[in-house]
């Protein structure tokens, strides 16, 4: 059925409640206990984004201060927010558009001059270095605590995409109005 697919595609479909100043805010223990580390699950879900990124599942307090050296990186939202993922993230978006369909001069300010104009394909299997204020130094970090060696693992980095998800969860609720119980907009 739909619904079992898109279970499939989504498995956090049992929601726990975890209480907040009072309210309840919904986040599924699955997905918690999924990009979590158990120290770090007694967290309201408002105040995950500011925790260490050690509170991730897989990042140890060495891989954190890694990130740190290399980005300033010390919350799970600054992780969340690091512009090298969003820009190796945003090349990868584009490997299925034809080349020539592309305007490279979106890049202008993310690559370094030397790869400006070159192509999606070529910039994904590049090492990160290319891109704008990462330094062959960052990249040698980035290789020793995650494993990247280019553009597409960066842009798929699990612990970014966890710290993404996280981010996008704690908040997701913000936008909505707010309704104190018996004012219905009148």
């Amino acid at each position: 059925t739909a619904e079992s697919r898109a279970n499939q595609l989504n498995p956090c479909c049992h929601w726990a409640e975890i209480p907040y100043n009072g309210d309840s805010i919904a986040m599924d223990a699955q997905f918690l206990n999924t990009r979590i580390v158990k120290a770090f699950r007694h967290v309201a879900p408002l105040d995950l984004p500011e925790q260490p990124v050690h509170a991730i599942k897989g990042l140890s307090e060495h891989d954190g201060e890694l990130l740190y050296e290399s980005f300033w990186v010390k919350t799970i939202r600054d992780l969340a927010d690091l512009k090298f993922v969003h820009w190796a993230q945003e090349i990868c978006a584009l490997r299925d558009v034809p080349q020539e369909k592309i305007d490279m001069s979106g890049f202008r300010d993310k690559l370094n001059k030397a790869y400006e104009q070159t192509s999606i394909k070529v910039l994904m299997k590049s090492t990160v270095h290319v891109l704008q204020g990462l330094s062959e130094g960052d990249a040698d970090r980035l290789e020793e605590a995650f494993r990247i060696h280019s553009v597409k693992d960066l842009a798929n980095l699990k612990f970014a995409r966890y710290a993404q998800e996280i981010c996008g969860e704690a908040y997701k609720d913000l936008s909505a109005p707010i309704r104190k119980p018996g004012n219905h907009g009148t």
